[in-house]
């Protein structure tokens, strides 16, 4: 930006001698130039981060992919299913040992972010919950702060 303004100057004292309206369109031709220049570098930066955000969840889908085994037993967690298995292209099933109700029985995923996922639940609702995968642990964390963790099997 420091450039622009030297070179602003520089004009401005060559140009303001031939009339304020020239001055005034090398402002604005400068300012212009130097607009695009900035969102370029942001378009630039932006397209680069979302393509390591994408790299990023699809390693994280082949992670989750397969079947896994609920091995936290507490009240809170007695809602989710036993097993659940995640599939590629964002689709999951869950079962209860017991054949009893599920609030994750049949639907899809989405991972928003590194550790953010939003799952459909028995109600069609859509859920966000936060994540993390850890030596063959998948531990969740819904909105009421019930944790729950499953092994991969």
């Amino acid at each position: 930006m420091a450039t622009f303004r030297v070179a602003l100057t520089f004009y401005h004292s060559k140009i303001y001698k031939n009339g304020y309206c020239e001055y005034r369109l090398l402002t604005l031709t400068i300012m212009s130039v130097a607009l695009t220049i900035l969102t370029g570098m942001f378009l630039l930066t932006n397209e680069e981060a979302q393509g390591m955000a994408l790299d990023s969840t699809k390693n994280t889908y082949k992670i989750l992919k397969g079947l896994w085994e609920k091995i936290t037993e507490s009240e809170c967690s007695n809602e989710y299913p036993d097993l659940i298995e995640f599939k590629e292209a964002g689709i999951y099933i869950g079962s209860k040992n017991s054949g009893e109700f599920t609030i994750w029985d049949t639907g899809s995923y989405e991972i928003i972010s590194g550790n953010s996922i939003k799952i459909s639940t028995a109600n069609d609702a859509e859920i966000k919950y936060t994540f993390f995968v850890d030596k063959g642990n998948l531990t969740f964390t819904d909105g009421n702060n019930c944790k729950f963790v499953y092994e991969k099997r």
